[in-house]
């Protein structure tokens, strides 16, 4: 791609067609951003802020009105070269297709407000599975718990809360550690999380065994206001950050022999809900996802371990018979 002059960012070329007439183009950016739920306006954020990046303009609302200026062939080959650059740098294909999902849809309400007459068709890449995201299963959850119990407290009461959360609720990582005190109503059994996607949060019932649990870490905490989880170092008791948590789960599962992500709990979760209730819409729900497929994929496993026990069994009817 040819060099790009930070001049040509801040001026407008009239035969370009940007048609800004009755908007300016810094609205654009500032309503689709408003649009957006907090998580995905910070993810939206760094996505914007990686493509200046990659134009060499001083800021994302810069680096957005050079793009806005383009024709639609430049435009698509602008953001085809993109996608290269990004795959270059060895990303993972949901990371980059998330950064191109931020500037397809900032354009698609760009056109929507009249700022742009085109549309971009550069797909993103097919999904992979980079790593194996496989739970514990329910006797590795049952092993870290145990673990967890024989620690000091307050500790203790920490790990076994965050344990138990995730197992009975399903939570992502975000959502776990981003609980407040004000979050969590003991009295009533009840978590108010902001889960993916959402700009409210919602009331989820807390499992009497959880909720015990819970009560305990409070006791312990204390019930002063600010972060729900905390750490327990020495330098004082600031929010359990997602690096934390990795840490808090390796810890624990080099005692037992498990290997475990804050991922993995989730995806034990729900798988159990799935065996437990027989109903994939259920299950939906519990893991609190938008697609039934996105639920299905978490199947997956399961499925290659029935294949590889069903295959066993057959070799060894032939081997006898």
């Amino acid at each position: 791609m040819e060099e790009i002059n930070h001049a040509d960012l801040t001026s407008r070329d009239d035969s370009r067609p940007l048609a800004v007439e009755g908007i300016q183009w810094k609205e654009v950016l500032n309503t689709f951003m408003e649009s957006l739920s907090p998580r995905t306006r910070e993810a939206y954020g760094e996505a914007f802020g990686d493509f200046a990046g990659f134009l060499g303009s001083p800021s994302s609302s810069q680096a957005v009105f050079y793009l806005f200026g383009q024709v639609t062939g430049e435009a698509n080959r602008l953001i085809l070269s993109y996608r290269s650059h990004l795959t270059t740098r060895g990303l993972s294909s949901s990371s980059i297709n998330q950064k191109l999902s931020a500037i397809r849809s900032l354009v698609r309400m760009a056109r929507a407000l009249g700022a742009v007459n085109w549309s971009l068709e550069i797909p993103g890449l097919k999904k992979e599975v980079v790593r194996d995201t496989k739970g514990p299963g329910l006797a590795g959850f049952k092993a870290l718990l145990a673990v967890a119990g024989n620690q000091p407290s307050p500790k203790r009461e920490r790990d076994i809360a965050l344990l138990s959360l995730a197992l009975s609720l399903a939570l992502r990582r975000a959502e776990m550690i981003s609980l407040d005190v004000a979050d969590v109503d003991l009295e009533n059994g009840l978590l108010r999380v902001l889960r993916k996607g959402k700009r409210q949060k919602v009331d989820l019932q807390i499992p009497s065994e959880t909720l015990t649990a819970l009560k305990a870490w409070v006791t312990v905490r204390g019930q002063e206001g600010g972060p729900f989880f905390t750490n327990l170092d020495h330098r004082g008791r600031g929010r359990l950050t997602g690096q934390g948590l990795y840490y808090l789960l390796k810890q624990l599962g080099g005692q037992c022999g498990v290997e475990v992500r804050p991922h993995g709990l989730r995806h034990t979760a729900i798988t159990t809900a799935r065996q437990v209730t027989g109903d994939l819409y259920a299950t939906q729900v519990f893991a609190g996802h938008a697609d039934p497929r996105t639920t299905q994929t978490y199947f997956d496993d399961d499925k290659k371990e029935v294949a590889a026990k069903v295959s066993q069994a057959v070799a060894l009817k032939v081997a006898l018979a």
